[in-house]
């Protein structure tokens, strides 16, 4: 299957999901992040301990709720976060060929 997005991000850890939030929230049209794992949020979902700033009552946030934060920010900036999608190859300028959950597909960015 071929398909075509204005930005494709690869890794939904803080950085790819900070990343697709900003982009999505500045108009930057159709932000699609892919993520390997089953869940989204990168190594901050597997630190239970703080340290990972405040929610927004002042609570201190654990690694699993930052995770959390960030993907709800992507989200709801109108990113698409596909998980379960492993980038197999360049396909050529500016396309990827990837192993999704539905089969293979080409996405050109």
């Amino acid at each position: 299957m071929n398909r075509t997005v204005d930005v494709l991000v690869v890794g939904a850890g803080p950085a790819g999901l900070a990343a697709a939030a900003r982009l999505a929230a500045s108009g930057a049209g159709r932000v699609e992040v892919l993520e390997r794992e089953p869940a989204a949020g990168g190594v901050p979902r597997h630190c239970a301990r703080p340290g990972f700033g405040a929610d927004a009552r002042g609570r201190p946030l654990d690694g699993p709720g930052y995770a959390r934060r960030s993907v709800r920010a992507a989200l709801g900036a109108g990113a698409v976060v596909r998980t379960g999608v492993s980038a197999t190859g360049w396909a050529g300028p500016l396309t990827l060929d990837v192993t999704a959950p539905t089969g293979l597909e080409r996405i050109r960015a």
